[in-house]
This record gives structure tokens, C-alpha cells and sequence, in this order.
């Protein structure tokens, strides 16, 4: 057979002896390197991340102690896969699975790193018997969810204190009693309407829809409604697939008035709960929702008395800051003032003028006097003398002119004078007022003293001192 053939990777061969190599452009990974890897391409796979699953449960425990996560597998004939549910997921379930019941499951592949085994992560469970109705379910879900019908944004204000309240459901339902007594008990002020409906089977959720547009059209012709309580009993999927029509949901979104909606049990959530803008988890507590109790309406009445008291004591502090500095100004504490450099100016330019007036005189007559002069003006004596004559005249005239326009300008000066003197609080104490205060605060209403009290009260020529002995309300 030859001699043995040493290791060459062109060759493929493999050494006789010794530990296998590893070729350059092949890396060492570990195990748990090649499980993360293998991880990441599956959750990479858009196909593996939202899977309907169907098959039989198997070695089904329940929520695994305290964790609450539920561990157990499904099968078909001829294969079977590790399954997972978180606690969060498990309190969702509207069924109890059972060894051998066929379920319909909605979930994702992922892969358990630690054992290297790849698992179904299960979000929603149900019957397979109910399944076409649970694929309805979270189809329809899905789109409108898309569509944004569901968003907070959308959601309308319940409002602090309703008058009248519409209630949507069979006048023949068992829940229809509990609802009305609850309401009376906490709001009895509050009046219901009724507005009929049939709350399951064939064509429910088409009297649902017409139920709550009665009531819209109730409020739209003026008459009081103020919000709607959509609601029914508890029941199977099949039972309660009225207020997940389409329709159903659409009228409840689209409502004018406010929705509550307490439909089923605690566990089970339609999509009319969804659309609605509030969502209960019962009937009797969907009335609690929407009737506030005697307790907290009067509550809320206290806490709005208390902003609006911090708010007018707010804008009261403002303008009582904005009166305050304008008390400050000079042109309401000392009116004169503002005109005092005025009217020297004024004095100022009448003791100036005639001077100017004189001095532009002579150097005018300077000035024709020296034209006069010359030989070649000799001819227009005539003219000149005209024009001296012309010129006296205006010299007489300038000094009545100026003396006219300051006399104005005084006159201008002395009302504006008086209009400001008259809105000084001075001028107010002279015709016979009083103002008066108490520590330094003005009193401005009965409400500000109590018997006993000091007045300091400001006439013209002072201020009397004096005590509070009785205070007696203007009559109107």
C-alpha cells in the first residue's frame, strides 16, 4: 500500500497521528458562539417571527411555580416542538388547556442558547375549534391597530359631571339590573337611557350600531346625553363576536359621545373595548366608570374651587404689581414734574428770541445797506427802497408773531398741566375725598377691616388716625 501520505489540505488527506489541524481560513467558534449565531438567524427570518401554529398540547403543568411561565409541547403525528409562555401571556389565556386538546397558537421561533434546542414562543393560545374566529379576531385587530382606530390620541374625555347617561345593551340582559343599580347608588341625580339592542347571535351587531346612533341623534337634536356605557355579560368567544365586527367597532370609534366599554369578564378584551374610550372590565364596573360617586364629584367641585381661587389670586397679584409700579411713575406722583423742563425751555426760547429777531434785522439792513452802496444799484434806488419798506413792515410784524406762538405754546403746556393735576390722587383729596389704609395696605372694601381696627385716613392737609367701630354694606 506505499508509505502514508502526509497532511496536505490541496489534498484532503488527514495525518496518520496526532490532533487534527485546523486549516487558516477556517475559524474556531465554540458551542456557545455557534448557538448565539444560530439565534440571530432565526430571529432574523421575518416568516419564523409571527406563525399560526396548530396541534395538540402536550405534557401540559400549568404556570411553572412561582416564575408563572408555562412549559409543554405540541404535536402533530409525526413531530412535536418545545414550546414556551410567559407568565404575561398565560394570564391572558380565555382557555384551559388540556392534555390532547387541539389549539391554534400564535407565535414565533427562537432558539434556547443554553441546550442548544430551538423552541415555539407562544403569544396567544386558543381552541382549534375556535380557530377561524380567533384568526378573524387578531386579523381585523391587526389592520385597524394599522389604521390607527385604536390610538390614544383618538379618545375622547369622559367629563367630570354627566347628567344623563346612555346604556347600550338587551333590555332583557341579566347584567342590564347591576348596572342600573350601581348607578343610582353613586350618582342618583344622573338619568339613564336605554337604548335597545340584541347583544349576540346572527345580525347583533347591526342593532348595536343603530343602539348607539340612536343616541348619538338623541344629542345631536339638543337633548341631554352626555356619554355611552356599550356593555354585556360575560360568555365564549362565539358569544360576544358582535362587539368584534367590524361595524360594531367602527360605530364605537366614530361616536360623537363618549364610549365605555364593559363587555364579558376580566380576561376577555374585544375590539369594541379597544376602540372605546374608556375600557372596563365588567359591566358593573363600566357603570362605576361612568357614574362618579356623590364623594368624588364633590371632591372635584373642591378642587376646582381651588384653582380657580389660586387663579384669580394669581392674576389679582398682577395687576395689583402693575398698579403699583405705575403708582410709582412720575407722571402720576409728581404730574408737574413732567412739565417743569418744558416750560423752561419754553421761558428759555422767549427770552431768546427777540435777540435772534433783532440780530437777522441788522444783518439784513447790513446787507441792503451795502447793496445800496454800490453804483451799479444806483438806477434801482426805487426797488430798494421798496424793499427796505417791505422789510420794516416784516420787522414789525416777526416780534407779534413769535410773541403769539409762545403765548400758544404756554396756553398748550398750562392744559395739559391741568388735565394731569386733575388725575392726581392729590387733586382728588382737595374736592373733598379721602383715602384710607390700614399697616400701609389700601382698604378697598368693608371685607378688608374688622371692628377695631386703626385707619390712617389721608385728607388733603393729612392724615387722621381713627378706629373701626362699625362697617355697613352700600345698598345697591
Amino acid at each position: 500500500m506505499g508509505d502514508p501520505v502526509p497532511f496536505s489540505s490541496r489534498t484532503g488527506s488527514r495525518p496518520v497521528d496526532g490532533e487534527p489541524e485546523t486549516p487558516d481560513d477556517r475559524p474556531v467558534v465554540t458551542v456557545s458562539e455557534l448557538n448565539t449565531k444560530v439565534s440571530q438567524i432565526l430571529e432574523g427570518q421575518p416568516e419564523l417571527g409571527n406563525i399560526w401554529l396548530r396541534g395538540e398540547v402536550s405534557n401540559w403543568t400549568g404556570p411553572h411555580g412561582a416564575s408563572g411561565h408555562a412549559y409543554f409541547r405540541v404535536k402533530d403525528d409525526d413531530a412535536e416542538i418545545d414550546c414556551v409562555m410567559w407568565r404575561r401571556n398565560v394570564q391572558g389565556l380565555s382557555i384551559e388547556p388540556q392534555e390532547g386538546m387541539e389549539v391554534l397558537a400564535r407565535g414565533s421561533v427562537g432558539l434556547y442558547e443554553k441546550r442548544g434546542s430551538y423552541q415555539f414562543y407562544i403569544e396567544e393560545m386558543a381552541e382549534a375549534g375556535r380557530g377561524d374566529l380567533y384568526l378573524r379576531y387578531q386579523r381585523l385587530k391587526d389592520r385597524l391597530e394599522e389604521e390607527g382606530l385604536f390610538d390614544p390620541e383618538r379618545k375622547q374625555p369622559l367629563g367630570a359631571f354627566p347628567r344623563t347617561i346612555g346604556v347600550v345593551t338587551s333590555r332583557e340582559a341579566a347584567g342590564l339590573q347591576d348596572v342600573l343599580n350601581v348607578m343610582r347608588r353613586r350618582s342618583p341625580h344622573v338619568d339613564v337611557l336605554v337604548s335597545d339592542a340584541r347583544v349576540q347571535g346572527e345580525g347583533a351587531s347591526s342593532t348595536i350600531v343603530e343602539a348607539i346612533q340612536r343616541l348619538d341623534d338623541h344629542a345631536r337634536r339638543g337633548h341631554d346625553v352626555d356619554l355611552i356605557v356599550v356593555t354585556r355579560g360575560g360568555g365564549s368567544l362565539e358569544d360576544l363576536w358582535a362587539f368584534n365586527e367590524e361595524e360594531t367597532v367602527r360605530a364605537v370609534a366614530n361616536s360623537r359621545l363618549p364610549i365605555v366599554s364593559g363587555v364579558g369578564h376580566e380576561t376577555d378584551t374585544t375590539l369594541t373595548d379597544l376602540a372605546a374610550d374608556e375600557r372596563a372590565p365588567t359591566p358593573s364596573a363600566a357603570a362605576e366608570v361612568a357614574a362618579p360617586s356623590r364623594e368624588e364629584s364633590l371632591e372635584r367641585v373642591d378642587e376646582l374651587r381651588r384653582r380657580l381661587a389660586r387663579r384669580v389670586q394669581h392674576v389679582v397679584d398682577l395687576k395689583r404689581s402693575r398698579v403699583d409700579g405705575l403708582a410709582d411713575r412720575p407722571v402720576l406722583s409728581r404730574p408737574g414734574a413732567l412739565f417743569a423742563e418744558a416750560n423752561q425751555l419754553t421761558d428759555e426760547l422767549a427770552s431768546r428770541l427777540p435777540r435772534a429777531v433783532q440780530i437777522r434785522l441788522d444783518e439784513a439792513r447790513a446787507r441792503i445797506d451795502a447793496l445800496a452802496s454800490r453804483s451799479v444799484l444806483c438806477s434801482t434806488q426805487g426797488v430798494l427802497g421798496d424793499r427796505a419798506r417791505r422789510l420794516e413792515n416784516l420787522s414789525a410784524r416777526v416780534p407779534r408773531a413769535g410773541e403769539r406762538t409762545l403765548e400758544q405754546s404756554k396756553n398748550r403746556v398750562g392744559q395739559l398741566a391741568g388735565r394731569l393735576d386733575a388725575l392726581s390722587p392729590l387733586e382728588v383729596l382737595e374736592r373733598g375725598y379721602a383715602s384710607a389704609s390700614t399697616d400701609g395696605e389700601p382698604v378697598r372694601s368693608i371685607a378688608d377691616v374688622d371692628r377695631g381696627d386703626e385707619l390712617d385716613v389721608r385728607v388733603t392737609d393729612g392724615t387722621i388716625v381713627s378706629e373701626v367701630t362699625d362697617h355697613e354694606e352700600a345698598k345697591r
